[in-house]
């Protein structure tokens, strides 16, 4: 029978199939090693103009999307399988940031109990959830916009899947005591 490998996160009864996280040891302590010296970026960090939310706002543009060349000034048109180099993308490599960074500090923590690591994830999440100004607003009302069509689309949700591995996080990192009474 094929076993797929659990991560540093995964169920706890399934010890007989490999942790990817023990595995992979050297690589994520450095990672995390590195992430240790990058501040929280969050998406207060990047604006768009073609934005119609605020600062706090998470803002992307649907992928086909382009400029009409017979209507320069008027709404994107859609060229399917065809990314658009000029949309914006800043939010969403943010996310992607968070996604990757948040776990490799947890998965360090759970490795070497060593509080740095954990503390660091933290403060990640409490500058992306918490922070009053630096805060995302908790929705995804301009995820996927299409110029001079909508503001933003519920397919937004998809630029969100990279949340996953931040979210299984949390558990773990309320063991390791980082996060305040209030936060938990």
């Amino acid at each position: 029978m094929l076993k797929v490998p659990r991560l540093a996160f995964g169920d706890e009864r399934e010890r007989d199939i490999p942790d990817v996280a023990k595995i992979d040891r050297q690589r994520i302590l450095k990672a995390a090693d590195r992430y240790l010296q990058q501040p929280p970026v969050t998406i207060t960090a990047f604006s768009s103009p073609r934005s119609a939310g605020g600062q706090h706002d998470y803002f992307s543009e649907g992928d086909y999307w382009w400029r009409d060349p017979q209507n320069p000034s008027g709404p994107y048109i859609r060229r399917d399988g065809m990314s658009n180099p000029d949309n914006f993308v800043a939010h969403r490599h943010a996310l992607i940031r968070l996604s990757i960074q948040v776990p490799a500090l947890t998965a360090a923590w759970l490795l070497t109990h060593d509080r740095r690591y954990a503390r660091h994830a933290v403060n990640h999440l409490r500058a992306w959830f918490l922070n009053p100004a630096t805060l995302m607003h908790a929705n995804l009302q301009y995820a996927q916009a299409i110029h001079g069509v909508t503001a933003g689309r519920g397919t937004g949700i998809i630029d969100t899947i990279h949340l996953v591995e931040v979210v299984r996080s949390i558990p773990v990192l309320e063991k390791s005591r980082a996060l305040s009474a209030p936060e938990t």
